[in-house]
């Protein structure tokens, strides 16, 4: 047996150059494969379904997906002359109905669809578990608006969206929050839903992806709340509890539908209210958004879009609608919960909010002691209406009015002017987060063009 070798590791290298270059190769693939992966998971990532990074079936504790069942359908291909558009970074907006009910509007979705890399169309709602429905009947079709995106300018390439809401006009509040806990709540219920979904989304070929907006039936106040336990059949429970199951209940429902979409080769994004903390007791009033579990969310959806506005809302006294240091703080606070900035879009406003004022410049309460909701205006009746204000100050490019009208204050914040500011700011500040204008259409002429011409370039 040849006598062992003792020697010092570099003389050991030296005498062995093809080991060494080995070596060197492992370590520098190591070094590139480490910078990729730092990069990827701050950066924007291709578009695509990837599978769902979840347990193998023997080691999960989440129930099994009835997926059996569920339309494997993809959309209809991109043209090959188009590149992959990716979801991470992507511009655009919600494109709203006919708020005015006008036929004569001109449709505004082919120049929108030339500029913007991603069209969503908040079209749909939800008017019982496995009743998908046009919002506005009043509207094209949900399948003649995607064809007119698609068939746009530099549509063809784009990201084409569709939302569903929780916010059908036919359903009370109350039987809102009752649909949805039924939803959340319930599996056999939950499943249901889940199928119809992805049965509604195999009929729609020009959908590159859903978005998932149900925040409207999530419960805003204690009372609220009582009524997912009912539904639920939970005794007993304390606030953060109740809350915690109802959060769990919530990320199972969006792991199903993304499941469900990604096996279309789908993409699914979730529209999220915003918090800034986790202390669920000090803002009873508003629970909705303590029901997001942002990282365990972020592990399934391809985007969160954040709704970062209506800080200033309109059962509240007037003032800016998106500051940007309140826009950072969520931001910051999201991020929180180990969220990649690839994985996140903000949703801009682009409206105004018209409040009646008392003497000290708070909301005006009615007759019945209660808030006076401020009204909501496009971007284009505020450039029709503010001809007649007085303009008092910008904060962030934001503008507020004021004027009087029957002897009673009004003041008006409008974000539009800020559309540009806050758009720069993003851009400039988080380079890889999405932007998403709410809302443009054909009842907003005036906002739809401000935000082509920011947005498109």
């Amino acid at each position: 047996m040849p006598e062992k070798l003792h020697l010092p590791l570099s003389r050991g290298f030296r005498r062995h150059p093809t080991l060494v270059a080995t070596l060197a190769a492992i370590v520098t693939i190591a070094v590139i494969t480490t910078i990729l992966w730092l990069l990827m998971s701050d950066g924007p990532q291709a578009a695509g379904a990837p599978p769902l990074a979840t347990p193998a079936p023997s080691r999960s504790l989440l129930p099994q997906l009835a997926s059996g069942d569920w339309p494997a359908t993809v959309p209809s291909s991109a043209p090959a002359t188009c590149r992959q558009q990716q979801l991470q970074g992507a511009d655009g907006g919600w494109v709203v109905s006919y708020l005015n009910d006008n036929s004569k509007d001109t449709d505004l979705v082919a120049q929108e669809a030339h500029k913007f890399s991603l069209m969503d169309f908040y079209w749909s709602s939800l008017d019982a578990p496995t009743d998908l429905v046009q919002t506005d009947s009043f509207d094209p079709t949900l399948g003649t608006e995607l064809a007119t995106a698609a068939a746009s300018g530099a549509g063809p390439c784009g990201l084409r969206f569709v939302t569903l809401a929780d916010n059908d006009p036919n359903l009370s509040h109350i039987a809102d929050v009752r649909m949805l806990a039924e939803i959340l709540t319930n599996p056999r219920v939950r499943q249901e839903h889940v199928l119809a979904v992805a049965r509604w989304m195999a009929s729609q070929p020009l959908a590159t992806g859903l978005t998932i907006d149900y925040e409207f039936g999530l419960p805003k106040t204690l009372s609220d709340l009582q009524i997912d336990e009912q539904v639920a059949g939970w005794h007993g429970l304390s606030l953060d509890d109740a809350v915690n199951r109802l959060s769990g209940d919530y990320t199972e429902l969006i792991r199903e539908l993304a499941a469900a979409m990604h096996k279309q080769h789908r993409l699914l994004r979730l529209a999220a209210l915003v918090r800034r903390s986790d202390d669920v007791d000090a803002a009873s009033t508003d629970v909705a958004p303590y029901v997001l579990d942002y990282g365990t969310l972020a592990r399934y959806v391809d985007q969160i879009v954040l709704l970062a506005y209506d800080f200033a809302y309109q059962a509240g006294n007037p003032g800016p609608i998106a500051p940007f240091p309140d826009v950072a703080q969520v931001l910051g606070y999201v991020r929180s919960y180990n969220v990649p900035l690839g994985k996140l879009a903000v949703a801009v406003p682009l409206y105004a909010y018209d409040w009646t004022a008392n003497g000290k410049g708070g909301i005006a309460l009615g007759a019945n002691g209660q808030p006076i909701t401020a009204t909501s205006l496009t971007p284009t009746q505020v450039a029709a209406k503010s001809k007649n204000w007085r303009k008092v100050t910008t904060e962030n490019g934001e503008t507020e009015y004021t004027y009087t009208q029957g002897g009673q204050k009004h003041i008006v914040w409008s974000t539009s002017s800020a559309l540009g500011t806050e758009v720069a700011w993003l851009r400039r500040t988080y380079p890889h987060v999405g932007i998403d204008v709410w809302m443009i259409g054909n009842a907003d002429p005036s906002g739809s063009a401000l935000a082509v011409q920011v947005l498109g370039g």
